[in-house]
């Protein structure tokens, strides 16, 4: 096997239990058990996971810069390291264990913040160097296969806290992650993410000889050199307006779904499952349709599926076409996942990937941020979810624009 393979399947491994898995997929079930236990209400509790976003604007371009300074093993083994860290804090809320006298609900915040400030490195941003310097010609089908293991804690983390947490509770639940995190995955980040293919005298893609030089600068561009550079400006705004969009959707699926095409509660929850396994295509299929064609027609195409989703869901109709609408949609998103790392390199160069690519991440989640809670104002003062979704369909135009105004890169 082509040792760049196996970077794809110790970054896969390190990815699939990262802090953005961990809160995406398991921190409503966690909250939950903890809310009870302490009689914390939802907002209390939901603000642990907005404290996570918040810190992640700052910390995924200080993730990326570590990754390109250390390369992506050491900077990855550090984050899974602090990672653990913050979750065996997490778990003892409430006890002595705390250096800090606050109480539980300040110990949960502080928790969270703490994992938002130390677990950002746990994501592709910490791996995207060193998949991009061993591929070239398949760097979008290897980015795409290793952010897919996201989808395989995705699956995991939720059923084993239901199940660690109705019989042990919820502290050794959390401490069960973070034994996993270093007795695990800790391990297998060490033997397989390898920073570079030269110590193997290979070239990426397992080549002979090295590939011709991709455009992008061929030393480290600072924040004042990318801010000044048109080409990040564009890019940075689309991931906003896209994580604006994908946010908009996600949180608010029960309040559409429920007013646009009156499915019930369970028929919303399947939508959603059939949307989170469709990213997992969009991942592989859109890394594939980078490496053959143009990536800047491929990132329109990914926008554009994202804004026929809106329209599909305002429209309404049956089980049946919402069902069909949530594959598209969950494409979309893979495929939008795919872009950003991917671009980071093709447009700025292999010594600049990780820091570009945290750059736009904090983009995204910008975006992400202001998405559900203006997309329900908005929904509220329309007096319903549809000319909102309307109109969200019709923001996508603004990174179709400015991605066709792009030069294709190199």
């Amino acid at each position: 096997m082509f040792e760049g393979w196996k970077v794809v399947m110790g970054a896969g491994f390190g990815v699939a239990f990262s802090s953005a898995v961990f809160i995406s997929s398991s921190f409503a079930v966690l909250a939950a058990a903890i809310g009870a236990q302490y009689g914390w209400d939802q907002s209390q509790l939901a603000l642990g996971a907005s404290l996570v976003l918040l810190m992640q604007v700052v910390t995924y371009p200080a993730a990326g810069v570590l990754a390109d300074r250390l390369g992506s093993r050491r900077a990855a083994m550090l984050a899974v390291t602090l990672f653990s860290g913050c979750l065996f804090l997490l778990s003892q809320i409430g006890t002595r264990l705390w250096v800090f006298p606050l109480e539980p609900l300040h110990q949960y915040y502080a928790a969270f913040l703490l994992i938002g400030l130390l677990g950002a490195g746990t994501n592709m941003v910490s791996y995207t160097r060193a998949l991009t310097l061993w591929f070239d010609r398949k760097r979008g089908l290897a980015i795409g296969l290793a952010a897919a293991f996201q989808a395989v804690g995705a699956t995991i983390m939720p059923v084993a806290f239901n199940q660690v947490i109705a019989g042990w509770g919820w502290p050794v639940a959390v401490l069960g992650l973070a034994g996993f995190l270093i007795l695990v995955c800790l391990p297998l980040v060490a033997a397989f993410v390898k920073d570079s293919p030269e110590p193997f005298g290979l070239h990426a893609d397992g080549a002979a000889q090295p590939a011709p030089v991709a455009a992008g600068p061929a030393v480290r561009p600072g924040l004042r050199q990318l801010l000044a550079d048109p080409v990040f400006g564009r890019l940075a705004i689309c991931f906003s307006v896209m994580g604006f969009a994908s946010y908009a959707l996600t949180t608010n699926a029960v309040f559409i779904l429920t007013n646009t095409a009156g499915l019930s509660l369970g028929e919303v929850a399947t939508i959603q499952a059939i949307s989170g396994a469709s990213v997992l295509l969009g991942r592989v299929g859109f890394g594939v349709l980078l490496d053959r064609f143009n990536p800047l027609v491929v990132a329109v195409l990914a926008v554009m599926l994202g804004a026929s989703v809106f329209v599909s869901y305002g429209l309404g109709g049956t089980f049946l076409t919402v069902a069909l609408t949530a594959v598209i949609a969950g494409v979309s998103i893979g495929g939008e996942s795919d872009l950003m790392p991917y671009l980071a390199g093709r447009f700025f160069g292999k010594e600049a990937v990780s820091s570009v690519f945290g750059w736009f991440l904090s983009a995204f989640v910008i975006g992400a941020a202001l998405g559900p809670v203006l997309f329900a104002m908005a929904s509220m003062a329309a007096g319903g979810p549809v000319p909102v979704l309307f109109a969200v369909a019709a923001l996508h135009v603004v990174p179709v624009v400015l991605l066709a105004g792009l030069r294709r890169p190199g």
